[in-house]
């Protein structure tokens, strides 16, 4: 009896039997990879066909599923494999990893369906009934059973569009029935899936119609083979290349005559027929000069290629190519490139001025932060400014963490090779790492392998940044126990060593799927439990990249709740093999944290110059050098630096970089101009950090680049370093020095002393703040009297620049404004002056008009309210004229010893008399030749002071 299940049985029979016939014809004419695709999916669907089979006969439900996986085994490669038999048909090229990422696709989805018995992740609601002959599973679709069959979708239509752009190109006839028959066969298999998916017939419910689908598709492709010699490939070849080419092809004999062409070059050169000469002379010309014939719109690149035959000319070949797309993706490749060239810009732009906006704020608070350190006898003052200067260091940190990043990113970072000591760079180290971990009570261990050679070659600095990253993430993690380092060394051979680091704690470790969050760029391990840890998260993304750059690679072990170890080695030239010795962390204790400041140096015949249009800046620099006894000029301006170093010849020029009128770099360049000494050092003074600064200011003609915030031992040591060594004399050379009866020693003033109390009530002055931004309230006094001193000239200038138009002067002016502003306490004249610069920079000229006028009233308005600055207090006793003798006469005595802690105790005793006016003025400008060190002006004036007694 027949029946509907005999029915399918034997179409599935027949089925079988023409893809074997099939699988066998691509399998016996196989020689390209259009043959291998083919048989690829025509052996998936043999497969799947005779799953399917066992599907259908299968009396169990164990048989089932397995009969279900067999089928599944070919099923979920056919359209996979049609998908790259059309793409190799129609000379699409899919890139090797795209194939490679589709294939694991396929085999995770066999893996999936292979194990449903254990999720619902493919099938859900799983269930086998039986409906007469046959039996049938019924289920849900799971969310990777959906994917799947988008995949499978995506898959023909991608393929049909290959296959009619293909047929829509080709001009050839056979060539086309090739194609259609090709697309008849998808389509019929795309019809029958169609039919499986929608069930628009009953019996579909249990019979799955796709089998039958692939199996006619098969068919069509099998008659595309046998009819149109689909895999004849040497036909294919040379219809290719003669005569089914889009690209135009000319042939010319030895004698210049030509002897044939293609339909595409008729097409483009309808005068082949009339005047072939012409147009070959014309191709020849292009093809030599290798420039592009445009025709329609149409863009062609010529080729000139010779034919030899038996070693003998026999013609030339030339041959247009359609370029057009590819010439204007080039073009729009260049527009993108010209776009990002530019994104690139305005960023590098933007990190320099967020660079300097933040870093000057923080080169006051950490240089005034620098002198409470130096001047203060309070160990409570001492501990809160230690407080303030870590603070203060951990937001440098976390800007350079960004800028370098920044750097490693424009390809811009570079590995510099130079001579350093070991021993120093592990010393340095400790140093920098102590503080932090006796802050949280952890040991710090540092294990030196002794016979470590001492003197090497190599990247001191950013191995000094790798090590300095690994141990702060390991004290940051790290709660209770201790933080460890060991290095030692392997001999490589006669002059070179592997120098090896590992870094390991008894910190928080890491949970595996956590490890791929390491090296990803501002992510970091557990960020809800480790949110109060400070940072950016870029550390150990520099830290691989820097180690990649310097050819190494970092390893990680850790227990999460135990601990973490990371190690790496370097390979370094050996300079020289002395060992380092020994080593113990107990003597490299930092000797900021355990004795009070000391300068380095004095020079007293040593001269240097400070560029810079903040008044503020330069009182910390002056401030910050004042026990080395040098002679420090300033400057406000390039063109009054350019007035004194005619005047005066200096050992080093320090040039602010952000300067109105003149900027940093044209300052330089006219000095140099002018023929200034040849031995004078010019160092580019600037809080511009962004990516490549210091190679652009070593090739702007600086000799070295000093970063704000300055850091006064490092100023310190960079004019040490610069000054001629006959000028710098040890700081014991003056002892003894300081031993006049009534004398202050430096650092015994006090700090809390009250300030005057009609300070308290100037509007929109926050004296606190003041008082935090400066440090002391004599340093604030100091700031204010600036201020005051300056900031009706600053107006008029800033208001003159408004009027003449020149928005880039006056944006630079404004911004110097904020910072005074700031520094003082006056936050709303700062917020106004940085809406303003924030104006500048946009070219928002419209706000520039609304709100300048403000701003220069409030700012001329807190200028008047420091009018009592320039009064005397009537409360004060009146000096005797005896005294006044006296005391000039003690100002001579020292302006000849140079001192000036003392020099500044009497000027301070002097300033709690009522003067005279003519002596109020004349003590005023004794103390601003102090500010400026002008030893011998501060000599001349007390001689003078004196004489009028």
């Amino acid at each position: 009896m027949i029946t509907t299940f005999n029915i399918v049985i034997y179409i599935l029979y027949g089925t079988i039997a023409v893809l074997f016939v099939v699988a066998w014809i691509a399998l016996y004419k196989w020689n390209s990879r259009l043959h291998s695709y083919l048989f690829f999916g025509t052996a998936a669907t043999l497969i799947s066909n005779l799953g399917y089979l066992m599907q259908l006969k299968a009396r169990s439900e164990e048989a089932y599923f397995t009969a279900l996986k067999l089928s599944y085994a070919g099923r979920i490669w056919i359209a996979f494999a049609l998908f790259l038999f059309l793409a190799e048909l129609c000379n699409v090229e899919i890139p090797g990893f795209v194939k490679a990422g589709l294939s694991l696709i396929h085999a995770a989805t066999y893996i999936v369906i292979f194990s449903i018995d254990y999720h619902a992740l493919y099938y859900t609601n799983v269930r086998v009934v039986q409906a007469g002959d046959f039996l049938k599973v019924k289920y849900g679709q799971g969310p990777w059973h959906r994917t799947y069959t988008l995949i499978q979708i995506s898959y023909v239509v991608m393929g049909l569009i290959f296959l009619i752009r293909r047929w829509l190109k080709e001009r050839s006839p056979e060539t086309r029935k090739k194609l259609f028959m090709v697309f008849i066969a998808i389509f019929t298999e795309s019809a029958f899936y169609i039919l499986h998916v929608t069930r628009v017939m009953t019996f579909l419910e249990f019979f799955d119609i796709t089998t039958l689908g692939y199996a006619l598709g098969s068919i069509f492709l099998f008659i595309a083979i046998i009819r149109y010699n689909l895999l004849d490939t040497a036909t294919l070849a040379r219809r290719y290349v003669i005569d089914e080419l889009s690209e135009g092809i000319i042939a010319v004999d030895t004698y210049g005559e030509v002897s044939y062409y293609n339909k595409p070059a008729l097409n483009m050169f309808p005068e082949l027929k009339n005047d072939p000469d012409k147009v070959v002379d014309m191709i020849r010309q292009h093809a030599e000069s290798r420039e592009p014939i445009v025709l329609k719109e149409r863009i062609y690149s010529p080729e000139k290629n010779e034919i030899y035959q038996n070693g003998r000319l026999s013609g030339t070949i030339y041959s247009l190519v359609d370029d057009t797309s590819d010439v204007l993706q080039m073009e729009a490749l260049e527009e993108q490139k010209r776009i990002a060239d530019r994104a690139n810009k305005a960023k590098s732009s933007f990190l320099a001025n967020m660079s300097h906006d933040i870093r000057t704020p923080i080169n006051a608070v950490l240089g005034m932060d620098e002198m409470i350190l130096r001047e203060s006898g309070e160990e409570q003052t001492l501990s809160y400014a230690r407080d303030i200067r870590r603070a203060g260091e951990t937001l440098l940190s976390l800007i350079n963490d960004i800028l370098d990043f920044t750097k490693i990113e424009e390809g811009r970072m570079e590995i510099i090779p130079v001579q350093y000591e070991l021993k120093p760079l592990v010393k340095d180290l400790v140093n920098m790492i102590i503080g932090r971990a006796e802050d949280k009570g952890l040991d710090l261990d540092v294990s030196l392998d002794s016979e470590t050679p001492q003197l090497l070659y190599g990247d001191e600095i950013r191995i000094r940044q790798v090590l300095l990253n690994l141990l702060t993430n390991a004290v940051k993690y790290t709660e209770k126990g201790s933080v460890r380092m060991d290095v030692g060394f392997e001999k490589k051979d006669e002059d070179s060593i592997l120098l090896n680091f590992t870094i390991s704690d008894t910190g928080i470790g890491m949970k595996e799927e956590e490890m791929n969050k390491l090296f990803s760029p501002f992510e970091r391990m557990e960020e809800k439990r480790n949110r109060s840890i400070e940072g950016t998260g870029l550390g150990m993304s520099i830290v691989r990249q820097l180690l990649d750059l310097m050819g190494s690679e970092l390893s990680v072990k850790s227990e999460y709740g135990k601990g973490s170890v990371f190690s790496f080695g370097i390979g370094q030239s050996v300079v020289r093999w002395d060992p380092v010795g020994d080593f113990k962390v107990e003597d490299n204790v930092p000797e900021e944290e355990t004795s009070g400041y000391r300068e380095l140096f004095h020079a007293p015949d040593a001269r240097i110059l400070v560029v810079d249009d903040t008044e503020v800046n330069l009182e910390l620099i002056r401030n910050l050098l004042k026990k080395t006894r040098m002679r420090v000029d300033t400057a406000p301006s390039g063109k009054k630096a350019l007035e004194m170093t005619e005047e005066q010849a200096y050992d080093i020029i320090f040039i602010d970089h952000m300067m109105p009128v003149m900027d940093g770099k044209e300052t330089l360049n006219a000095m140099k101009e002018r023929g200034g000494d040849e031995d004078t050092i010019y160092v580019a003074l600037t809080a511009n950090a962004i990516s490549g600064a210091r190679e652009m200011y070593l090739n702007a003609g600086f000799n070295d680049y000093l970063s704000k915030p300055v850091n006064g031992i490092k100023l310190e040591k960079m004019i040490k370093r610069y000054l001629p060594p006959e000028k710098v004399l040890p700081p014991e050379d003056d002892s003894g020095e300081n031993e006049l009866d009534g004398t202050l020693s430096p650092g015994a003033e006090n700090e809390t002393d009250e300030l005057p109390g009609w300070l308290k009530d100037v509007p929109g002055l926050d004296v606190e703040k003041g008082l935090i931004n400066c440090g002391s309230a004599d340093s604030f006094l100091s700031v204010l009297n600036i201020f005051h001193g300056t900031a009706l000239q600053k107006a008029e200038e800033l208001e003159e620049l408004y009027n003449s138009g020149d928005i880039e002067n006056y944006t630079i002016k404004v911004h110097a404004m904020k910072s005074s502003a700031r520094i003082l306490g006056a936050e709303a004249v700062s917020e106004a002056a940085k809406k303003l610069e924030e104006a500048g920079k946009s070219g928002d000229r419209d706000y520039i008009d609304k709100n300048t006028a403000a701003l220069l009233n409030d700012f001329r308005e807190l200028d008047k309210h420091l009018a009592p600055l320039d009064e005397g207090s009537e409360d004060l006793p009146e000096i005797p004229e005896k005294s006044l003798k006296e005391a000039y006469l003690t100002l001579t005595e020292i302006a000849g010893s140079m001192d000036y802690g003392m020099m500044d105790s009497w000027i301070r005793e002097m300033k709690g008399y009522r003067l005279p006016p003519a002596e109020a003025d004349h003590l005023r400008k004794i103390e601003e030749s102090l500010n400026a060190l002008e030893w011998e002006e501060i000599a001349r004036l007390a001689k003078e002071g004196l004489e009028r007694r």
